[in-house]
């Protein structure tokens, strides 16, 4: 079935477009939505009800591909707390290499996408260190600190001046972390989404502290990130 892009022609045309597809069906699409960009578009997709298997994202994902123009990126944010056990790890792997052949960008949270929501609270460090390794306890950590519940987020939980700090903690942490495509250790790759966002928005109209974070990313990282719109999301 072909994505609903709701994109008329002509429409947008200045604009960057990223298309998130998720294997959450709650709170990326909710997340997204509180951040404003200006010439910058993130379309989510959530996972459906019993489709949220990588492989089920990415043939979602394959519909859009023929809605791309040339400064548009696809990304894929996957958890690994089901994947990695129960001999799924497999058809994980065949989902994702099928993804970066198709030029998608891939974005892996050990364990779940909550661990990127977290970043803007709390050093990934300092959590496992006290025992917050699953899913569940992510989830109750946010939960106990300021009332978390996936399926209604708050703004005011993930304000636009926290993310500079939940980029840097998450790119500090993921450097740390071995295992590729199967993480050793408690890491989220959202940062990279947010990278290649912010480097590809205007810096004048960003508001100051992601333009301040974007000169940082773009004096740091001379490369043009507009390659990795191919499938190859930069390594750090």
């Amino acid at each position: 079935m072909k994505a609903d892009l709701s994109r008329s022609e002509g429409a947008f045309r200045d604009d960057r477009l990223f298309f998130i597809g998720c294997d959450d069906r709650y709170a990326p699409d909710q997340y997204f939505s509180f951040f404003r960009i200006p010439r910058i578009k993130m379309k989510v997709f959530p996972a459906s009800d019993d489709l949220s298997h990588a492989k089920y994202v990415v043939e979602k994902m394959k519909d859009v591909l023929c809605e791309c123009e040339k400064d548009d990126e696809i990304w894929i944010l996957l958890d690994t707390d089901h994947c990695v056990k129960d001999g799924h790890f497999h058809s994980y792997e065949l989902a994702i290499s099928e993804a970066r052949q198709c030029g998608m960008n891939i974005a892996i949270s050990r364990p779940c996408f909550e661990v990127w929501l977290a970043c803007h609270h709390w050093d990934l460090e300092e959590l496992e260190r006290g025992g917050v390794c699953s899913a569940r306890g992510v989830n109750d950590k946010m939960k106990e600190a300021f009332g978390y519940d996936k399926t209604k987020l708050n703004a005011k939980d993930f304000p636009v001046q926290s993310l500079p700090e939940a980029y840097r903690r998450a790119k500090k942490r993921d450097s740390a972390v071995m295992g590729g495509d199967k993480p050793d250790g408690v890491t989220t790759r959202v940062y990279r989404l947010w990278r290649n966002i912010l480097v590809k928005a205007s810096l004048s109209q960003l508001p100051e502290p992601l333009n301040r974070l974007a000169e940082e990313i773009r004096n740091a990282e001379p490369r043009n990130t507009q390659n990795t719109r191919k499938g190859e999301e930069l390594e750090e």
